[in-house]
């Protein structure tokens, strides 16, 4: 039976960590948490759950140092820049995730997705199959027989099925579609004006960007000036999409393989942040005990029994989603979920006097969100028609089925 090797996306799942709709956490000095909180959660139950043979994060090489800029100095310059309390977090994280014992994977001048690139090149097989924990578009192309996409938020896996059906083309086409589309995030030019659809379409008519430019003549008088007027931007766009296959990297397979979990390492660090869900959470698996328990990937873990009945607020994660960005988090999460719990908060009891203060939404077990669209002067809501725009659809959808009182 094969191995299994997870490489985590580092910055990206930070960045995830960092906008999920989650309350704001500070730790007992004042420190921010939120970020390092859902990350580390989200990593122990993924050890937890799913057991990897193999595990490394990957991150991102200094910025002003990678070698796309050398090619496009204006490659990434759009992006905003990272949040005043983010840095902090990540090196939180990497602690954590260096106590943890799992590699973490770097190499100056290359991105996380080069290193993903390069492992998948290198590792992948028969014997050995690569499951990439991020949902980045730009690691599609690296899908194949051995190699999946995995969403640990969604417990979501994209492999080249899901990738043809959701976007109409294969993984094997996914550069030839960005080549020609572009990215404005990373302020990738591609043709102004082609979208990934039609980019998806031409690329399914013609075979690659460079077919659609040898091909021009045959495209509409509109979509043809477009071609030709940006003829340039193919070959640039296609090499700053393509990924790196052979990032001067060690990859030691060996020093990857999951090792038991200390938990006496980790609690100290997550009593300093004032982490005390997690730290029940290590309890209630038996980690790091006074005999030093541990998760060992080998055998399977079982909880230990609890010793009260009682639950308290403290058991349970609520979070306010009460800006646009957490809103859109919000409502892409909603998307892929079965049954929803509803309950609103109005100004009165009468239905023709009410009206709407906020929304309660619960769809995973012990976690639940807040969205405000009223409150006291001075506390932060959203605009009640952007909930609309963003939940209503979703409310609306009969593949979600909704519970209420």
């Amino acid at each position: 039976m094969a191995k299994t090797l997870y490489i985590i996306d580092g910055h990206s799942q930070i960045y995830r960590a960092y906008y999920a709709p989650f309350r704001d956490l500070t730790s007992p000095t004042g420190e921010p948490t939120r970020a390092t909180y859902v990350f580390s959660r989200m990593l122990l139950r993924f050890i937890v759950d799913r057991r990897p043979d193999y595990l490394a994060m990957a991150i991102d090489g200094p910025a002003e140092k990678l070698h796309r800029r050398k090619a496009f100095a204006d490659y990434k310059a759009t992006r905003k820049p990272m949040p005043d309390d983010l840095p902090p977090q990540v090196e939180r994280i990497l602690q954590i995730v260096e106590t943890m014992r799992i590699p973490i994977l770097q190499a100056e001048g290359y991105e996380a997705d080069d290193i993903l690139a390069t492992a998948v090149e290198k590792l992948a097989c028969d014997d050995l199959h690569v499951v990439l924990i991020s949902r980045d578009k730009d690691l599609e192309q690296l899908v194949s027989p051995h190699v999946v996409l995995y969403d640990p938020m969604k417990d979501e896996t994209i492999d080249a099925a899901v990738i043809e059906q959701a976007k109409g083309y294969p993984p094997e086409k996914a550069i030839e579609v960005q080549a020609l589309a572009g990215d404005s995030i990373d302020n990738i030019p591609g043709i102004p004006g082609v979208g990934p659809k039609t980019a998806a379409k031409l690329i399914s008519e013609y075979g690659s960007a460079e077919a659609v430019l040898a091909n021009a003549d045959k495209l509409t008088p509109k979509l043809r000036a477009r071609v030709l007027e940006n003829a340039d931007n193919i070959a640039l766009s296609k090499e700053l999409v393509t990924l790196v296959r052979h990032v001067p990297i060690d990859l030691d397979l060996t020093a990857m393989k999951l090792t038991p979990l200390q938990g006496k390492a980790l609690r100290p660090i997550f009593a300093e942040l004032g982490f005390d869900r997690l730290l029940t959470m290590l309890d209630d698996l038996g980690i790091g005990g006074p005999d030093e328990a541990v998760i060992d990937a080998s055998a399977p873990t079982e909880p230990k029994t609890p010793q009260s009945d009682t639950t308290t607020a403290a058991d349970f994660e609520y979070s306010c989603v009460d800006t646009p960005e957490k809103l859109s988090v919000l409502a892409k999460q909603l998307a892929g979920a079965g049954r929803l719990a509803i309950d609103t908060e109005t100004t009165s009891t009468r239905p023709m006097w009410a009206e709407l203060v906020g929304l309660s939404l619960a769809w995973r077990p012990g976690e639940a969100v807040y969205v405000p669209v009223k409150a006291p002067l001075g506390a932060k809501t959203l605009d009640v028609e952007l909930v609309r725009e963003k939940l209503g659809p979703l409310l609306a959808s009969e593949k979600i089925e909704k519970v209420g009182h």
